[in-house]
């Protein structure tokens, strides 16, 4: 009897660090996701959002291994811009902002999301130019940015060599296509309509 309790009392400080490491990596998530819930002004939509509860049981938050994955915010009735700090939440493989109330400039900082597959913006009232961070993600495999009031040149070059999917539609971009979009190998579809291109199709 003595044995064992010797054992376990031994095991105690690895379990708490285990437990303490783990409890910090949610804590952090959940600062930086209620971060954005007042940054968007605590919209209804998101009053499952929390601090006593675990992120990975919010609805609209993916989680894999206890980190978050994904965001799923389409539709939510969210309005102001997209966090600079998005890409703290280290392995997002998805974010989806499809169809609210989303307006400034997209962020060069998304580049920083190194992990991300898709990113969906469409349908909300984002303005500037894309910036050509977007166009250097090797893991990017959808990039959504249609109905959104982007203006300026497609930026080149054009080296998200996983791309399948690039939907700019329904914008104001201009000027004219780049011959890089060719080199897309995987590219399965695109979008480029309702725009003011010129020139030749590549």
């Amino acid at each position: 009897m003595a044995t064992l309790f010797l054992f376990l009392l031994l095991l105690l400080p690895l379990y708490l660090q285990v437990h303490s490491q783990d409890l910090s990596g949610f804590s952090s998530e959940q600062t930086i996701l209620l971060s954005f819930k007042q940054h968007w002004g605590s919209p209804p939509s998101l009053y499952s959002w929390n601090s006593t509860s675990s992120p990975c049981d919010w609805p609209e938050v993916e989680c894999i291994s206890g980190t978050v994955t994904a965001l799923h915010l389409a539709g939510k009735d969210i309005s102001g811009t997209i966090p600079s700090t998005i890409c703290q939440l280290k392995n997002l493989v998805s974010i989806n902002m499809f169809d609210n109330n989303i307006s400034g400039d997209i962020p060069a900082g998304l580049y920083n999301c190194s992990s991300l597959e898709r990113l969906r913006l469409s349908l909300n009232g984002l303005s500037g130019t894309i910036p050509g961070e977007l166009f250097l993600m090797r893991k990017l495999r959808e990039l959504h940015l249609n109905g959104n009031r982007l203006y300026g040149k497609i930026p080149t070059p054009i080296q998200a060599s996983s791309l399948e999917t690039l939907d700019l539609s329904d914008n104001q971009l201009n000027g004219s296509i780049p011959d890089d979009i060719g080199n897309l190998d995987n590219l399965l579809q695109l979008d480029l309509s309702k725009n003011s291109f010129s020139g030749t199709i590549p």
